[in-house]
């Protein structure tokens, strides 16, 4: 059985998503400095959430979570830097082989 686990929650907002729905609330005009500024706010943010996420990997690795079940949730929770499409279905592909074996170990397949 191979089918894809879907997310049971769609995910947040990416961090440009959210700073340009604030924008548009709070009346950002888009000059060319506020553009700068936008656009640095969200190189900022992106990396700091990057790091969160690489943090998150370390520790999962030091509790023995499968990298294929971090790589799958962070892909679906948009947590970090979005990754190519390629990349997506490679993750895909290796957390549903990961959970095809899973369910054979445990006699269900």
């Amino acid at each position: 059985m191979t089918e894809q686990v879907q997310p049971t929650v769609p995910p947040p907002p990416s961090i440009e998503a959210t700073i340009r729905e604030w924008g548009r609330v709070w009346g950002f005009r888009g000059s060319p400095r506020e553009q700068e500024q936008l656009e640095d706010l969200v190189r900022q943010l992106t990396d700091r959430e990057e790091m969160l996420a690489d943090y998150l990997r370390l520790a999962g690795i030091q509790f023995g979570v499968f990298p294929q079940i971090m790589a799958k949730v962070f892909m679906d929770a948009g947590l970090g830097r979005s990754i190519p499409e390629s990349q997506q279905a490679m993750v895909n592909r290796q957390f549903t082989e990961l959970m095809v074996e899973f369910r054979r170990q445990m006699g269900l397949e």
